[in-house]
């Protein structure tokens, strides 16, 4: 994960800790798996990673 400290802490302060570190085990979880690659991680919570937490977090399926 390429995220610098800032970058880490204004993510905190966006989703708060717990929703943060879940949304970077997600965007891990999808780059080993599925190799994805990334100019900007931090982008990429934007872009998709925010949307499939909020998706998992309705559906009652946490971090799994």
């Amino acid at each position: 994960m390429k995220l610098t400290k800032k970058q880490f802490e204004r993510l905190v302060d966006k989703l708060g800790e717990e929703r943060a570190t879940t949304a970077i085990e997600i965007l891990s979880n999808a780059k080993e798996s599925k190799g994805y690659k990334y100019k900007s991680d931090y982008a990429t919570f934007a872009t998709w990673v925010i949307k499939e937490l909020e998706k998992r977090e309705a559906h009652g399926s946490g971090n799994g």
